[in-house]
Protein backbone atom coordinates (compact mmCIF):
# COMPACT_ATOMS: atom_id res chain seq x y z
CA UNK A 1 0.00 0.00 0.00
CA UNK A 2 1.71 3.49 -1.23
CA UNK A 3 1.22 6.25 1.66
CA UNK A 4 -0.29 4.89 5.50
CA UNK A 5 -0.75 1.88 5.58
CA UNK A 6 -24.93 -8.03 11.15
CA UNK A 7 -24.13 -11.40 10.66
CA UNK A 8 -24.03 -11.87 6.85
CA UNK A 9 -26.42 -14.28 5.74
CA UNK A 10 -24.38 -17.13 3.42
CA UNK A 11 -26.59 -16.85 0.06
CA UNK A 12 -26.35 -13.46 -0.42
CA UNK A 13 -22.82 -14.03 -1.16
CA UNK A 14 -23.28 -16.63 -3.67
CA UNK A 15 -26.86 -15.93 -5.09
CA UNK A 16 -25.50 -13.91 -8.18
CA UNK A 17 -22.17 -15.26 -9.42
CA UNK A 18 -22.79 -16.81 -11.77
CA UNK A 19 -24.69 -13.93 -13.64
CA UNK A 20 -24.16 -10.77 -11.36
CA UNK A 21 -19.86 -11.15 -12.48
CA UNK A 22 -21.18 -10.27 -16.18
CA UNK A 23 -24.45 -8.43 -15.65
CA UNK A 24 -24.79 -5.55 -17.79
CA UNK A 25 -27.70 -2.65 -18.69
CA UNK A 26 -29.24 -2.32 -21.78
CA UNK A 27 -27.74 1.33 -21.78
CA UNK A 28 -24.26 0.02 -21.49
CA UNK A 29 -24.26 -2.42 -24.08
CA UNK A 30 -22.93 -0.25 -26.77
CA UNK A 31 -19.82 -0.22 -24.57
CA UNK A 32 -17.26 -3.21 -23.83
CA UNK A 33 -14.50 -4.31 -21.31
CA UNK A 34 -10.56 -4.97 -21.02
CA UNK A 35 -9.97 -8.12 -23.04
CA UNK A 36 -6.75 -9.55 -21.78
CA UNK A 37 -4.75 -12.86 -21.40
CA UNK A 38 -4.05 -14.15 -18.21
CA UNK A 39 -0.54 -15.29 -17.08
CA UNK A 40 0.60 -18.58 -16.36
CA UNK A 41 -1.26 -20.17 -13.38
CA UNK A 42 -4.25 -21.77 -14.48
CA UNK A 43 -3.98 -23.66 -18.01
CA UNK A 44 -4.47 -22.28 -21.14
CA UNK A 45 -7.00 -23.11 -23.26
CA UNK A 46 -7.24 -24.15 -26.62
CA UNK A 47 -9.02 -22.77 -29.81
CA UNK A 48 -12.11 -24.56 -29.21
CA UNK A 49 -12.29 -22.99 -25.21
CA UNK A 50 -11.23 -19.69 -26.52
CA UNK A 51 -14.46 -19.55 -28.21
CA UNK A 52 -16.72 -21.32 -25.40
CA UNK A 53 -15.14 -19.24 -22.52
CA UNK A 54 -13.72 -15.57 -21.77
CA UNK A 55 -9.91 -14.27 -21.01
CA UNK A 56 -10.47 -15.36 -17.24
CA UNK A 57 -12.15 -18.61 -17.94
CA UNK A 58 -15.72 -17.58 -17.24
CA UNK A 59 -18.35 -19.20 -19.59
CA UNK A 60 -19.91 -17.26 -22.62
CA UNK A 61 -22.84 -19.30 -23.04
CA UNK A 62 -23.83 -18.44 -19.32
CA UNK A 63 -23.04 -14.79 -20.02
CA UNK A 64 -26.74 -13.02 -21.20
CA UNK A 65 -24.30 -9.85 -21.89
CA UNK A 66 -21.71 -11.08 -23.83
CA UNK A 67 -22.28 -8.93 -27.12
CA UNK A 68 -22.17 -5.96 -24.67
CA UNK A 69 -18.84 -6.67 -22.98
CA UNK A 70 -17.18 -7.14 -26.57
CA UNK A 71 -18.77 -3.90 -27.96
CA UNK A 72 -16.90 -1.83 -24.56
CA UNK A 73 -13.71 -4.36 -25.05
CA UNK A 74 -13.27 -3.29 -28.32
CA UNK A 75 -13.33 0.81 -27.86
CA UNK A 76 -11.01 0.71 -25.60
CA UNK A 77 -8.71 -1.40 -27.08
CA UNK A 78 -6.42 1.19 -28.60
CA UNK A 79 -6.30 2.78 -25.00
CA UNK A 80 -5.11 -0.57 -23.68
CA UNK A 81 -2.79 -0.46 -25.93
CA UNK A 82 -1.08 2.60 -25.10
CA UNK A 83 -0.77 2.14 -21.54
CA UNK A 84 0.79 -1.62 -22.04
CA UNK A 85 3.38 -0.17 -24.00
CA UNK A 86 3.91 2.28 -21.11
CA UNK A 87 4.72 -0.20 -19.03
CA UNK A 88 6.59 -1.86 -21.26
CA UNK A 89 8.83 1.25 -21.76
CA UNK A 90 8.93 1.44 -18.12
CA UNK A 91 9.76 -1.99 -17.64
CA UNK A 92 12.63 -2.18 -20.28
CA UNK A 93 14.43 1.05 -18.79
CA UNK A 94 14.40 -0.17 -15.38
CA UNK A 95 13.58 3.41 -14.21
CA UNK A 96 10.34 1.93 -12.03
CA UNK A 97 11.46 2.38 -8.47
CA UNK A 98 12.76 5.79 -9.51
CA UNK A 99 9.67 7.12 -10.13
CA UNK A 100 7.83 9.59 -8.20
CA UNK A 101 4.85 8.45 -5.84
CA UNK A 102 2.12 10.65 -7.80
CA UNK A 103 3.96 9.36 -11.05
CA UNK A 104 3.10 5.60 -10.02
CA UNK A 105 -0.49 6.01 -8.30
CA UNK A 106 -1.57 7.79 -11.77
CA UNK A 107 0.09 4.61 -13.96
CA UNK A 108 -1.80 2.17 -11.32
CA UNK A 109 -5.03 4.11 -11.19
CA UNK A 110 -5.02 3.67 -15.29
CA UNK A 111 -5.13 -0.15 -14.98
CA UNK A 112 -2.35 -2.42 -14.90
CA UNK A 113 -1.90 -4.55 -17.63
CA UNK A 114 -2.68 -8.29 -17.68
CA UNK A 115 0.86 -9.15 -18.17
CA UNK A 116 2.09 -7.28 -15.45
CA UNK A 117 -0.60 -8.11 -12.37
CA UNK A 118 0.87 -10.61 -10.98
CA UNK A 119 4.09 -8.93 -9.93
CA UNK A 120 2.39 -6.01 -9.74
CA UNK A 121 -0.35 -7.42 -6.84
CA UNK A 122 2.19 -9.43 -5.38
CA UNK A 123 5.01 -6.83 -4.66
CA UNK A 124 2.56 -3.90 -3.80
CA UNK A 125 0.52 -6.02 -1.57
CA UNK A 126 4.06 -6.80 0.46
CA UNK A 127 3.36 -10.43 0.00
CA UNK A 128 7.09 -10.28 -1.43
CA UNK A 129 8.62 -9.16 1.66
CA UNK A 130 6.33 -11.48 3.77
CA UNK A 131 8.22 -14.54 1.93
CA UNK A 132 11.40 -12.75 2.97
CA UNK A 133 10.39 -12.64 6.30
CA UNK A 134 9.42 -16.17 6.92
CA UNK A 135 10.58 -18.34 4.33
CA UNK A 136 9.17 -21.85 3.52
CA UNK A 137 5.97 -20.58 5.29
CA UNK A 138 3.16 -21.89 2.48
CA UNK A 139 4.39 -25.94 2.55
CA UNK A 140 4.68 -26.22 6.41
CA UNK A 141 1.20 -24.80 6.48
CA UNK A 142 0.25 -27.34 4.08
CA UNK A 143 1.31 -30.17 6.25
CA UNK A 144 -0.51 -29.05 9.68
CA UNK A 145 -3.82 -30.79 10.52
CA UNK A 146 -7.08 -28.21 9.97
CA UNK A 147 -9.96 -28.18 12.13
CA UNK A 148 -12.48 -30.71 10.38
CA UNK A 149 -15.84 -27.77 10.96
CA UNK A 150 -13.09 -25.40 9.07
CA UNK A 151 -12.57 -27.96 6.35
CA UNK A 152 -15.61 -29.21 5.59
CA UNK A 153 -17.24 -25.49 5.34
CA UNK A 154 -14.07 -24.65 2.61
CA UNK A 155 -15.08 -27.81 0.81
CA UNK A 156 -18.77 -26.76 0.45
CA UNK A 157 -17.59 -23.82 -0.84
CA UNK A 158 -15.16 -23.69 -2.95
CA UNK A 159 -18.01 -25.62 -5.39
CA UNK A 160 -19.82 -22.74 -5.15
CA UNK A 161 -16.80 -20.61 -6.08
CA UNK A 162 -17.56 -18.91 -9.65
CA UNK A 163 -19.73 -21.94 -11.25
CA UNK A 164 -19.78 -20.62 -14.66
CA UNK A 165 -15.98 -20.49 -14.37
CA UNK A 166 -13.57 -23.60 -16.05
CA UNK A 167 -11.17 -23.37 -13.65
CA UNK A 168 -13.11 -24.08 -10.52
CA UNK A 169 -15.17 -26.72 -11.74
CA UNK A 170 -15.05 -30.11 -9.94
CA UNK A 171 -12.45 -32.37 -10.46
CA UNK A 172 -10.03 -29.23 -12.35
CA UNK A 173 -6.34 -28.48 -11.04
CA UNK A 174 -8.37 -24.71 -9.58
CA UNK A 175 -10.12 -26.72 -7.28
CA UNK A 176 -6.80 -28.26 -5.60
CA UNK A 177 -5.41 -25.46 -5.67
CA UNK A 178 -7.88 -23.11 -3.90
CA UNK A 179 -8.53 -25.76 -1.44
CA UNK A 180 -4.39 -25.65 -0.59
CA UNK A 181 -4.62 -21.77 0.21
CA UNK A 182 -7.64 -21.43 1.54
CA UNK A 183 -6.17 -24.47 3.92
CA UNK A 184 -2.93 -22.45 4.67
CA UNK A 185 -4.61 -19.75 5.13
CA UNK A 186 -7.20 -20.49 7.81
CA UNK A 187 -4.24 -22.75 9.72
CA UNK A 188 -1.93 -19.10 9.51
CA UNK A 189 -4.67 -16.95 10.49
CA UNK A 190 -6.73 -19.23 13.46
CA UNK A 191 -8.51 -15.98 14.53
CA UNK A 192 -10.56 -15.50 11.19
CA UNK A 193 -10.50 -19.51 10.14
CA UNK A 194 -12.25 -19.52 6.80
CA UNK A 195 -14.91 -17.26 6.25
CA UNK A 196 -16.90 -17.68 3.09
CA UNK A 197 -15.73 -14.59 0.77
CA UNK A 198 -12.31 -16.15 1.45
CA UNK A 199 -12.70 -18.08 -1.69
CA UNK A 200 -13.45 -15.88 -4.33
CA UNK A 201 -10.74 -13.72 -3.48
CA UNK A 202 -8.29 -16.12 -3.73
CA UNK A 203 -9.75 -17.52 -6.47
CA UNK A 204 -9.27 -13.83 -8.56
CA UNK A 205 -5.54 -14.54 -7.30
CA UNK A 206 -5.12 -17.53 -8.71
CA UNK A 207 -5.54 -16.63 -12.11
CA UNK A 208 -3.03 -14.58 -12.30
CA UNK A 209 -0.52 -16.09 -9.73
CA UNK A 210 0.90 -19.61 -8.54
CA UNK A 211 -0.47 -21.00 -4.80
CA UNK A 212 2.39 -19.98 -2.79
CA UNK A 213 2.01 -16.25 -3.82
CA UNK A 214 -1.52 -16.52 -3.83
CA UNK A 215 -1.72 -17.44 -0.04
CA UNK A 216 0.74 -14.47 0.86
CA UNK A 217 -0.68 -12.01 -1.39
CA UNK A 218 -4.19 -12.89 0.31
CA UNK A 219 -2.72 -12.92 4.05
CA UNK A 220 -1.18 -9.18 2.70
CA UNK A 221 -5.02 -8.23 1.45
CA UNK A 222 -7.09 -9.37 4.65
CA UNK A 223 -4.50 -9.53 7.55
CA UNK A 224 -0.86 -7.56 6.44
CA UNK A 225 2.23 -8.42 8.37
CA UNK A 226 4.25 -6.22 6.92
CA UNK A 227 3.96 -2.53 7.82
CA UNK A 228 3.04 0.01 4.99
CA UNK A 229 1.80 -2.71 3.22
CA UNK A 230 -1.53 -4.48 2.63
CA UNK A 231 -4.35 -4.14 3.99
CA UNK A 232 -5.62 -5.17 7.54
CA UNK A 233 -9.41 -6.21 7.13
CA UNK A 234 -9.35 -8.89 9.65
CA UNK A 235 -12.52 -7.32 11.87
CA UNK A 236 -14.52 -7.65 8.87
CA UNK A 237 -14.73 -11.28 9.12
CA UNK A 238 -14.58 -11.77 12.61
CA UNK A 239 -17.61 -12.74 14.92
CA UNK A 240 -19.63 -9.84 15.24
CA UNK A 241 -17.71 -8.22 12.13
CA UNK A 242 -17.83 -4.80 14.03
CA UNK A 243 -14.90 -3.55 11.71
CA UNK A 244 -17.54 -4.06 8.88
CA UNK A 245 -20.18 -2.58 10.02
CA UNK A 246 -18.01 0.52 11.13
CA UNK A 247 -16.83 0.94 7.73
CA UNK A 248 -20.49 0.72 6.48
CA UNK A 249 -21.46 3.41 8.94
CA UNK A 250 -18.58 5.31 7.85
CA UNK A 251 -19.87 5.18 3.51
CA UNK A 252 -23.32 6.35 4.63
CA UNK A 253 -21.23 9.09 6.22
CA UNK A 254 -20.23 9.96 3.39
CA UNK A 255 -23.27 9.68 0.66
CA UNK A 256 -24.75 11.80 3.73
CA UNK A 257 -22.06 14.54 3.04
CA UNK A 258 -21.42 14.30 -0.72
CA UNK A 259 -24.75 13.02 -1.92
CA UNK A 260 -27.08 14.39 0.30
CA UNK A 261 -30.47 14.63 -2.17
CA UNK A 262 -29.81 11.18 -3.21
CA UNK A 263 -29.30 9.74 0.66
CA UNK A 264 -31.98 11.23 2.00
CA UNK A 265 -33.96 9.65 -0.91
CA UNK A 266 -32.55 6.42 0.11
CA UNK A 267 -33.26 6.54 3.91
CA UNK A 268 -37.05 7.84 3.06
CA UNK A 269 -37.42 4.60 1.39
CA UNK A 270 -36.11 2.62 3.56
CA UNK A 271 -33.04 1.55 1.93
CA UNK A 272 -30.41 -0.89 4.32
CA UNK A 273 -27.03 -0.02 3.30
CA UNK A 274 -25.79 -3.21 5.21
CA UNK A 275 -28.13 -5.30 3.02
CA UNK A 276 -26.21 -3.88 0.00
CA UNK A 277 -22.49 -2.84 0.68
CA UNK A 278 -21.79 -5.74 2.94
CA UNK A 279 -21.26 -8.05 0.06
CA UNK A 280 -19.49 -5.24 -1.78
CA UNK A 281 -16.99 -4.90 1.42
CA UNK A 282 -16.65 -8.04 2.00
CA UNK A 283 -15.52 -9.71 -1.19
CA UNK A 284 -13.98 -6.44 -2.21
CA UNK A 285 -16.45 -6.19 -5.26
CA UNK A 286 -15.22 -9.75 -6.33
CA UNK A 287 -18.88 -11.00 -7.23
CA UNK A 288 -20.38 -7.94 -7.39
CA UNK A 289 -18.41 -6.25 -10.69
CA UNK A 290 -17.54 -7.82 -13.64
CA UNK A 291 -14.32 -8.94 -13.74
CA UNK A 292 -12.63 -6.83 -15.88
CA UNK A 293 -13.52 -4.22 -13.68
CA UNK A 294 -12.92 -6.13 -10.48
CA UNK A 295 -9.47 -6.39 -11.50
CA UNK A 296 -8.89 -2.70 -12.01
CA UNK A 297 -10.41 -1.72 -8.50
CA UNK A 298 -7.88 -4.16 -7.12
CA UNK A 299 -5.21 -2.34 -9.21
CA UNK A 300 -5.84 0.69 -7.09
CA UNK A 301 -6.66 -1.28 -4.09
CA UNK A 302 -3.61 -3.19 -3.33
CA UNK A 303 -1.66 0.21 -3.91
CA UNK A 304 -3.84 2.31 -2.27
CA UNK A 305 -5.16 0.11 0.44
CA UNK A 306 -8.91 0.14 2.05
CA UNK A 307 -9.49 3.94 1.08
CA UNK A 308 -10.57 2.59 -2.45
CA UNK A 309 -13.37 0.64 -1.29
CA UNK A 310 -15.09 3.77 0.07
CA UNK A 311 -14.15 5.69 -3.43
CA UNK A 312 -15.79 2.19 -5.37
CA UNK A 313 -18.77 2.25 -3.60
CA UNK A 314 -19.34 6.24 -3.83
CA UNK A 315 -18.60 5.96 -7.12
CA UNK A 316 -21.12 3.42 -7.74
CA UNK A 317 -24.42 5.37 -6.03
CA UNK A 318 -22.94 8.39 -7.96
CA UNK A 319 -23.08 6.86 -11.54
CA UNK A 320 -26.70 5.81 -10.58
CA UNK A 321 -27.84 8.78 -8.46
CA UNK A 322 -30.55 9.97 -11.53
CA UNK A 323 -32.10 6.39 -11.83
CA UNK A 324 -32.13 6.10 -8.17
CA UNK A 325 -33.65 9.06 -7.56
CA UNK A 326 -36.67 7.84 -10.17
CA UNK A 327 -36.93 4.35 -7.87
CA UNK A 328 -39.10 4.37 -5.25
CA UNK A 329 -40.68 1.17 -3.79
CA UNK A 330 -38.18 -1.19 -6.24
CA UNK A 331 -35.25 1.26 -5.18
CA UNK A 332 -33.74 -1.67 -2.87
CA UNK A 333 -33.92 -4.32 -5.60
CA UNK A 334 -32.50 -1.90 -8.23
CA UNK A 335 -29.39 -1.11 -5.45
CA UNK A 336 -28.61 -4.88 -5.18
CA UNK A 337 -28.25 -5.44 -8.93
CA UNK A 338 -26.29 -1.65 -9.76
CA UNK A 339 -22.92 -2.81 -9.36
CA UNK A 340 -23.62 -5.98 -11.99
CA UNK A 341 -23.66 -3.72 -14.36
CA UNK A 342 -20.90 -1.88 -14.60
CA UNK A 343 -18.34 -2.93 -17.39
CA UNK A 344 -17.09 0.58 -18.44
CA UNK A 345 -14.32 0.79 -15.66
CA UNK A 346 -12.59 3.41 -16.98
CA UNK A 347 -15.25 5.91 -16.15
CA UNK A 348 -16.03 4.05 -12.78
CA UNK A 349 -12.74 5.07 -11.39
CA UNK A 350 -13.18 8.02 -13.08
CA UNK A 351 -15.55 8.91 -10.39
CA UNK A 352 -14.44 7.01 -8.05
CA UNK A 353 -10.40 9.19 -8.16
CA UNK A 354 -12.22 12.50 -9.43
CA UNK A 355 -15.77 13.09 -7.74
CA UNK A 356 -15.07 12.02 -4.62
CA UNK A 357 -12.25 15.06 -3.72
CA UNK A 358 -10.38 15.74 -0.70
CA UNK A 359 -11.01 12.02 0.68
CA UNK A 360 -7.29 11.27 2.79
CA UNK A 361 -6.60 8.29 5.26
CA UNK A 362 -6.84 10.93 8.35
CA UNK A 363 -10.79 11.65 7.10
CA UNK A 364 -11.15 8.00 7.13
CA UNK A 365 -9.67 7.23 10.81
CA UNK A 366 -11.69 10.23 12.20
CA UNK A 367 -15.02 8.92 10.71
CA UNK A 368 -14.31 5.46 11.71
CA UNK A 369 -14.18 6.74 15.29
CA UNK A 370 -17.73 8.74 15.15
CA UNK A 371 -18.58 5.44 13.53
CA UNK A 372 -17.78 3.42 16.50
CA UNK A 373 -19.42 5.88 18.70
CA UNK A 374 -22.53 5.35 16.77
CA UNK A 375 -22.44 1.39 16.75
CA UNK A 376 -21.56 1.67 20.34
CA UNK A 377 -24.32 4.17 21.25
CA UNK A 378 -27.13 2.19 19.15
Amino acid sequence: MEGDTESYERPSLVQRVGFGVFGLSKRLMQRSALRVCPVDPLPTSSREEEEEYDDYGFSRSDNLFVDGISAYENSFSEKRERRLQRWNEIELSGVWNTKNVFFRKVLIRKGIPDHYRAKMWYQMSGADQLAAQIPGLYPRLLQQPLDTEVANQIELDIHRTFPTNKHYKRESVGVTRLRNVLKAFANFVPSAGYCQSFNFLAAILLMFMGEERTFLTLVQMVDSRVQGKGMNLLGYYKDGMTALKRDLVVLEMVLQSRLKRLYAHLKANGVDFTCICAEWFLCLFSISLPITTVLRVWDALLHEGDKILFRVAFALFKVHENTLLRHNNDILVYCKSMASGIVQHDELLKVAFYHLSAFRRSDIQEMRLQAMDRISNS
